[in-house]
């Protein structure tokens, strides 16, 4: 099953780049990608790398309000999660990033959860600031037109996608009732106790994990960290509007200062859930609309190596950051993949001896 998704997650991101880049004249990307400003380039890669430092900073003030973790082992932890996030579809990365810091840091793994919950609410409130000065930014009298431009710039997807995403939704239904069969079987060979006390000991059980769940939350915002976080995340944001902007320096395109915020802020957008192994296609899409709202006298084909380059700057940190969580804390990645498994029994198992 899951070759299953990583397929069709590949085939739907193979999908999206045709939509995106059929048509492309790669010969004048070619010439476009030979002209390329190195120091440009260079520049733009230290924001994106600045920008993660920034959001492991920025958790770092949620994970200390309830304990002390070393900076290394939220470092490790987070861009592990941001590897994975990459790699997997529907953010799985997060999960991961949950087992990482449960096993590194010795805590609860429902209050790794909580931590990266908090996290990621700390990152939206920053995330929605962007959002904020793209939106006011657009030219209130043209925005209809140049919104039309965007999605004119974008090819009609064949009838037959209406019928893959429906055929997908099945199978993601099925998907649900498979895995949620072998928790059943588990319940129907509990020894009998009583209907009345098993209900009771399940609502026991659940009441304890909200509970253990919502204590590094209450601990975070009575701590002093909640306005250095919020700093950090603005912080992060900014360093990504940086990159973006630094990356259309390098291939001498010429746009509005307020292009990398509708770039960051679509880019944001249409990878809240990640779908497509490395974002292929899901990544370029929103950069390739926000150039022909923001910027119209960008050519397509300056738009589109825009979307090429901003996604190489986009994976480098990522992929080398990560590969350093992993070997700095000498894990593999089929061990990360077996302590996700571990976490799942020992919980299913748990809950089913606490409710008897």
């Amino acid at each position: 099953m899951r070759s299953v998704r990583l397929g069709a997650g590949a085939a739907l991101g193979l999908f999206l780049a045709w939509l995106v880049f059929r048509g492309t004249d790669w010969g004048e990307v070619a010439v476009l990608l030979g002209d390329l400003q190195v120091p440009w380039l260079l520049v733009a890669l230290t924001f994106a790398s600045s920008g993660h430092l920034a959001r492991v900073q920025r958790w770092s003030y949620i994970v200390r309000a309830t304990r002390a973790v070393r900076f290394r082992t939220l470092f490790s932890a987070a861009q592990i999660g941001f590897l994975f996030n990459v790699a997997l579809p529907l953010r799985l990365g997060e999960v991961v990033r949950a087992l990482v810091l449960a096993r590194l840091a010795h805590v609860r793994l429902v209050t790794s959860i909580a931590l990266i919950a908090l996290d990621r609410v700390a990152d939206s409130l920053a995330f929605l600031a962007v959002v904020v000065v793209a939106i006011a930014a657009l030219p209130t009298d043209q925005g209809a037109i140049l919104a039309g431009r965007a999605i004119e710039s974008i090819p009609s997807p064949p009838r037959w996608v209406g019928l893959l995403m429906g055929v997908l939704g099945i199978a993601i239904v099925v998907f649900a009732s498979y895995m949620l069969r072998g928790s059943q079987a588990r319940w129907r060979d509990a020894p009998g106790r009583g209907t009345r006390s098993l209900l009771l000991r399940i609502t026991e059980r659940i009441a304890q994990s909200v509970s253990t769940f919502l204590t590094p939350i209450r601990a975070f915002w009575r701590s002093e960290g909640v306005a250095p976080a919020l700093f950090f995340s603005l912080l992060a944001w900014t360093c990504g509007v940086l990159s973006l902007a630094s990356g259309m320096q390098a291939l001498h395109v010429t746009f509005p200062w307020n292009a990398p915020f509708l770039m960051q802020a679509m880019i944001g957008l249409f990878v809240i859930v990640p779908l497509t192994p490395g974002l292929v296609g899901q990544f370029h899409l929103p950069i390739v609309a926000a150039l022909a709202i923001a910027a119209p006298g960008v050519a397509s084909t300056e738009a589109k190596a825009v979307a090429l380059v901003a996604h190489v700057i986009m994976l480098v940190p990522v992929v080398i950051f990560g590969v350093l969580g992993l070997a700095t804390e000498r894990l593999t990645i089929r061990e990360v993949a077996r302590t996700g498994a571990e976490a799942r029994r020992a919980s299913e198992e748990s809950y089913v001896k606490g409710a008897l």
